[in-house]
């Protein structure tokens, strides 16, 4: 498709351009059309003028009108394609997750219900039934810090509850505050929070307790300090409404 000058080549004086003509280049024998944008074929259309009829006009402007609507939808549903492989992919690794834990537990039959092989994880030494005390065998991981720890000596062995606490380590010399960043994850709520979370605990389940005792305690502060602004608020009213009534006493 070419756009030629109507008229000859413009004299120095001309202002205006001169009118363009629309060429279009025929396709080769037994070749197919080159493709069209739909804003090239209104273009083309728009500069065609009156040799193009009105009818050959409203079908071309329609088709690209169809053509630009498809492909809309058609991206639309590959965006939406595209989430519903990204939610599949999520829900998959979930699954897995969950088979890679059943497989471990089908290999600790002995394993008490909602508990955990230890394997390391902490350092709970609790008392034996041999004598002594002995590393616990199976954990049971609680939202208060602590862990519910048993021995793995007997079914009926009783239950230890641990709290855990992380060891700070002086020996290297100074120990550098916590970066603002942490400090503002540990405070925040929702996503934040649950992503560190979740991250410190796959690393370290006494580090995860530690977090969630944090995470738990400062919730507890700010709601203290919303209940003391409540209450010195209504301090301050009473205070207000007790004066008023002692001088309405005064001037009787």
């Amino acid at each position: 498709m070419q756009y030629v000058p109507h008229s000859p080549t413009p004299s120095v004086q001309e202002v205006s351009p001169p009118p363009l003509r629309v060429r279009v280049n025929p396709p080769p024998e037994d070749g197919p059309y080159a493709p069209l944008s739909p804003g090239s074929a209104e273009t083309l259309i728009h500069l065609s003028g009156d040799e193009f009829s009105e009818i050959a006009r409203t079908v071309a402007y329609g088709l690209a009108a169809t053509v630009e609507r498809r492909t809309t939808i058609a991206a639309q549903q590959l965006t939406a394609a595209r989430t519903r492989i990204n939610h599949l992919t999520g829900a998959l690794e979930t699954r897995d997750e969950e088979i890679r834990r059943l497989r471990a537990r089908a290999g600790n039959a002995n394993m008490p219900h909602d508990f955990e092989l230890n394997n390391g994880c902490i350092d709970a030494q609790i008392p034996s039934q041999q004598g002594g005390n002995v590393l616990a065998k199976w954990i049971k991981v609680l939202g208060s810090g602590e862990v519910v720890a048993r021995a793995g000596e007997d079914p009926d062995e009783p239950e230890y509850v641990v709290p855990l606490h992380l060891t700070t380590d002086y020996s290297p010399g100074d120990i550098d505050t916590m970066p603002y960043w942490c400090e503002e994850l540990l405070q925040s709520n929702g996503a934040p929070f649950f992503a560190l979370a979740t991250t410190v605990h796959a690393l370290d389940l006494t580090a995860s307790a530690e977090v969630k005792r944090y995470h738990r305690h400062h919730e507890q502060r700010a709601q203290l300090e919303a209940d003391r602004h409540a209450i010195i608020a209504e301090i301050e009213r009473e205070d207000k409404e007790l004066t008023s009534i002692r001088h309405r006493l005064e001037g009787w």
